[in-house]
């Protein structure tokens, strides 16, 4: 029966791959680089993979709106995570719920390009009830052209933070300023049909750069199958200097997912 349950559970963190070979095997691929749009809609789902003594699953849903004029972007993102996994008995329990929403607001204006942008999320890895933040800065564009696009960016932001407490215990939630560093690289090839894509965000408090701050990395293979459908592999880490203050059992969140794009 255990070894039923097991090959059941493979099944399914394979499901993404399985999906992907099929699309492949049955339609003729597409460039990712295709012909711009003024407005853009991507949708993601994706599954991790983890083998070893401990059993874990991940699911990853994730979609962003993009709207373009001559000088404005206006971007609309949101994402949402759930992971399980077995302790030492073989019980199941939720490890993993997180969910994220944001807005931002850019100014096209050349090789810089200011920005206004907000997020809120909230994360039971992290020990986070809420974390809402705000703020603005500017992006500079290192190289911009149909198979490259390198920028980093710097940026001031407010932060309010409610951790997620123990019933009855008092609520320790704080406000307080961050620095925002983001760098994003992509490039394109195999005839634009493949691209790979790295995003950094380094966020430490303003009073306190070594003590309290965030590390997010994101790095992924995008592969174009047909029509607007792609296949992606992707390596999200997550660190959060302070999360085991607040409960967590880890400061580090890292998951490797397998996902099925849709985009037009």
């Amino acid at each position: 029966m255990a070894c039923s349950v097991t090959r059941y559970r493979l099944h399914l963190r394979l499901l993404p791959l399985l999906a992907g070979v099929l699309l492949v095997a049955i339609s003729p691929p597409r460039l990712l680089a295709q012909e711009e749009k003024p407005w853009s809609l991507e949708g993601e789902v994706g599954a991790s993979v983890f083998f070893g003594a401990a059993s874990q699953t991940a699911i990853l849903f994730r979609s962003a709106y993009t709207r373009k004029t001559d000088q404005l972007e206006l971007g609309l993102t949101g994402g949402f995570d759930y992971g399980q996994s077995e302790d030492d008995d073989g019980n199941t329990f939720v490890n993993k719920r997180d969910w994220t929403l944001g807005g931002e607001l850019d100014h096209q204006a050349g090789r810089w390009s200011p920005f206004l942008f907000v997020t809120g999320e909230g994360s039971l890895k992290r020990q986070v009830d809420l974390r809402l933040s705000g703020g603005g800065g500017t992006r500079y564009f290192l190289v911009r052209n149909d198979r490259t696009r390198f920028d980093v960016s710097v940026a001031l932001l407010a932060e309010f933070t409610d951790p997620r407490v123990p019933e009855g215990e008092p609520d320790e939630s704080n406000t307080l300023a961050r620095w925002s560093n983001r760098a994003r690289f992509s490039h394109t090839f195999i005839e634009g049909r493949a691209e790979y894509s790295l995003v950094t965000f380094y966020q430490p408090a303003f009073q306190d750069v070594g003590g309290d701050y965030t590390v997010d990395v994101e790095t992924a293979l995008t592969f174009a199958l047909n029509g607007s459908i792609s296949f992606k592999v992707s390596l999200i880490d997550k660190y959060d200097s302070l999360a085991k203050d607040r409960g967590a059992t880890s400061n580090n969140d890292g998951r490797l997912f397998f996902s099925i794009l849709a985009k037009r």
